[in-house]
C-alpha cells in the first residue's frame, strides 16, 4: 500500500455508536439546552486535548479528576473547524490573555494592527522567531465528537500542524466524495522533525469508517444545532505546544 493511500484506510473493525444519537437527536439537543440553562456554550465549557511539546506522541486529555489522561489517538466525528490567525505584540505567556490582533476569516484582522492579512508585515515569512515562521500564527481549532460523549472536544492545531486537517479533508472529498462530519476519523501523533531541526508531534488524520445514511443525517442535524455556538466562541489561546513554524500548504 502506498504512503498516500495509507492516509484514508477504510477500516471495518470498529463501528462505534454515538451517545448523542442513542435517545434521538432532539432529546440530546433538549439535554444540552436544559443543562446549560439556555446559555451558549463557552470555550471553557469544552474539554481540550493538548498537542504535547517535544516528540511525545500522546494527547493530553482532561479526565474525570484533576489529572490529565494520556491517549495515543482520538477517534470521533469532526463536526466543524475554525481556521484563524492570531497575534500578540509581546510573547504570549498564557493566562487567557486576549491577542492584540485576531482574524476569524483569516483574511481581515481585528485589533492592532488589524487590516488585510495578506498585506500585514506580521504575516510575512521571517517575521517570527525563525525564517520559517510568522509573527502572526495561522492555527486551526477542531471540534471532534467522540462516540461516548455528548459534546465535542476541541483540538487546537499549531502552525506546523494546521494544514494536516485541510489535506485530509481535501483527499476525503476528492477520492471518496465525503464530508468530514459524515465519517469517523482517527487523529494520532507521529514523531517528526521540522525544517529547523525541532522534534515535534505530527498530527495524522485517517479515515476509520463512513457513517450509515441515517446516522449521517442525524449528525447533520446536530452539527447545525451546535456549529453556530462553537464557531462563535471566543478564542483565548494557550502557549503553543509545538514549534512556531508555519508549513506552506
Amino acid at each position: 500500500m502506498s504512503e498516500k493511500s495509507k492516509m484514508t484506510v477504510y477500516l471495518d473493525e470498529e463501528k462505534p455508536s454515538f451517545l448523542v444519537l442513542t435517545n434521538g437527536i432532539e432529546a440530546t439537543k433538549a439535554i444540552v439546552r436544559t443543562n446549560l440553562g439556555g446559555e451558549p456554550i463557552r470555550v471553557t465549557d469544552l474539554d481540550r486535548a493538548v498537542n504535547p511539546a517535544g516528540k511525545s506522541t500522546k494527547w493530553e486529555i482532561p479526565g474525570l479528576g484533576d489529572e490529565a489522561e494520556q491517549a495515543s489517538e482520538i477517534t470521533g466525528v469532526v463536526l466543524c473547524q475554525q481556521p484563524y490567525r492570531i497575534y500578540w505584540k509581546v510573547e504570549f505567556k498564557g493566562g487567557g490573555s486576549p491577542p492584540d490582533c485576531i482574524s476569524i476569516d483569516t483574511i481581515h484582522g481585528q485589533g492592532s494592527p488589524g487590516g488585510e492579512c495578506a498585506k500585514c508585515p506580521f504575516n510575512e515569512w521571517g517575521s517570527g522567531k525563525t525564517p520559517n515562521s510568522k509573527a502572526c500564527s495561522f492555527r486551526r481549532r477542531v471540534f471532534i465528537l467522540r462516540p461516548e460523549e455528548m459534546l465535542p472536544m476541541q483540538l487546537t492545531l499549531s502552525p506546523i500542524n494546521a494544514g494536516a486537517l485541510k489535506t485530509y479533508g481535501l483527499r476525503l472529498m476528492n477520492k471518496r466524495q465525503l464530508q468530514l462530519h459524515h465519517v469517523t476519523t482517527r487523529v494520532s501523533l507521529q514523531t517528526a522533525t521540522s525544517k529547523n531541526g525541532f522534534e515535534y508531534a505530527k498530527a495524522v488524520f485517517a479515515l476509520v469508517d463512513v457513517l450509515p445514511r441515517d446516522v449521517a443525517e442525524a449528525m447533520d442535524n446536530y452539527k447545525h444545532f451546535l456549529e453556530p455556538q462553537l464557531l462563535g466562541m471566543q478564542i483565548l489561546d494557550e502557549p503553543a505546544q509545538q514549534p512556531e513554524e508555519d508549513v506552506p500548504f
